[in-house]
C-alpha cells in the first residue's frame, strides 16, 4: 500500500507538515481521509484560527500532489448535509460560516 501524507496549508505557506504519513489503500481513500481530518479540525474549532483560510493537501510518497481540500468547502459540504435541518431552523451556509468562523484561532507557523 502507498503512504500518504496530509499536510495543513494555509495560502501559498505549508503550516503543518505531516512527516509521518498514513499507509493507504489508494488515492480515494486518502481523499476520504483529508475530508475526515478537515471534519475533524472544524469540530474542534479551536479559537480563533481562521480555518476557512486553511486547505489539508494530500501527496503521495514522491510529493506530488493527490488532493487539495479547502476546510471552506467542508463548511459548505457539512451545512448542505444538514439541509433539512436548516428549513427547520432557516440557517444558511454563509450563517454557518460566520458563526463558526469568530471563534477559530491561528496556528502557529513554522517557516525555515
Amino acid at each position: 500500500m502507498p503512504w500518504y501524507f496530509f499536510h495543513l496549508h494555509t495560502g501559498d505557506r505549508r503550516a503543518n507538515p505531516d512527516k509521518r504519513g498514513q499507509n493507504l489503500p489508494d488515492a480515494d481513500a486518502a481523499r476520504e481521509m483529508a475530508q475526515r481530518i478537515a471534519r475533524r479540525l472544524l469540530e474542534w474549532n479551536l479559537e480563533p484560527v481562521p480555518w476557512l483560510d486553511y486547505q489539508v493537501q494530500v501527496t503521495d510518497e514522491a510529493g506530488a500532489i493527490v488532493s487539495e481540500l479547502p476546510l471552506s468547502e467542508v463548511i459548505d459540504h457539512i451545512a448542505g448535509e444538514s439541509a433539512g435541518v436548516e428549513a427547520e431552523v432557516n440557517v444558511s451556509p454563509r450563517a454557518i460560516k460566520r458563526s463558526i468562523a469568530p471563534r477559530l484561532i491561528p496556528v502557529k507557523t513554522c517557516e525555515k
